[in-house]
């Protein structure tokens, strides 16, 4: 018997102890990535494959629904178009999409539906010049004028009218298209406003004489057929107006300021 053995022993055994606390987590740091490293960029390279052909499946899927749904939209079946344009946001959304069930909700009159389509589709991309159209024209359809007028100010802002160096052709005409189409969304807005206003139209006076024509109007001595009244009417060819564009791209803004200056005038003196 060794006097203060029990007490060695314990201090020994607390040494041992120590060590193998210190040294575990070194050990450990230098044994995983020699136990992990070939199996695990093998597995980090099969999972990155796994989720590429996850998207490449969702993408082709949702292809597929986008060009049934159009199909049938085409084809005057619009609450199909919607369930399969659903099923193509399922799988992968996207603004052309989203704008394409905006168009299928306008068509059976879904007005708040179509409006928040295509902010859905502005969200994902704010340049896309069908998905403002859509908006407006069902905010329009909705008596929303004044909002319908807001949206397409800011389509003009965020649409570019003029085609970047690097787009073809075939793009460069559909761009072009695209904003005549916003352009004359503007007027059935300022038409469907007055409609609703009760505003006069030709209709509602006699031609006497023509007193001059100008760039993309001819204005004529009228008599309103109500109570023989008469005017001068100012006719703007939209025809016109179209041609001039290209050369005077603000032409349609001068019509519409010309229209707010002659509704004020209808109104009277304020204050």
């Amino acid at each position: 018997h060794i006097p203060g053995n029990a007490s060695w022993a314990a201090r020994t055994s607390s040494l041992r102890t120590g060590l193998a606390a210190s040294l575990a987590p070194r050990l450990l740091a230098a044994v995983k990535p020699l136990r992990d490293w070939p199996f695990a960029r093998h597995r980090s390279g099969r999972s990155d494959r796994d989720a590429m052909a996850a998207l490449a499946d969702a993408a082709a899927k949702a292809e597929r629904l986008k060009n049934d749904a159009n199909r049938s939209l085409s084809e005057n079946r619009p609450k199909e178009a919607i369930s399969l344009y659903t099923e193509a946001l399922a799988a992968q959304p996207s603004a052309v999409v989203y704008a394409n069930r905006a168009a299928a909700n306008i068509r059976i009159g879904r007005w708040k539906a179509a409006i928040d389509d295509s902010d859905a589709a502005l969200a994902l991309d704010d340049s896309y010049a069908k998905a403002w159209y859509r908006k407006a024209r069902a905010l329009c359809e909705d008596r929303q004028y004044d909002a319908a007028d807001r949206t397409l100010d800011e389509a003009f802002v965020k649409v570019p009218r003029e085609s970047p160096p690097e787009e073809d052709a075939s793009a460069a005409f559909r761009r072009e298209k695209e904003v005549d189409a916003l352009e004359r969304l503007r007027d059935l807005v300022e038409q469907k406003r007055d409609e609703a206003k009760g505003a006069p139209s030709i209709k509602h006076f006699e031609v006497l004489d023509e007193l001059g024509t100008g760039n993309y109007s001819t204005i004529y001595k009228v008599q309103r057929k109500a109570d023989g009244e008469i005017f001068a009417l100012k006719l703007v060819e939209k025809a016109q107006v179209d041609k001039i564009k290209k050369r005077h791209p603000n032409v349609h803004n001068e019509v519409k300021m010309e229209k707010r200056a002659l509704h004020k005038l209808q109104d009277g003196p304020q204050g």
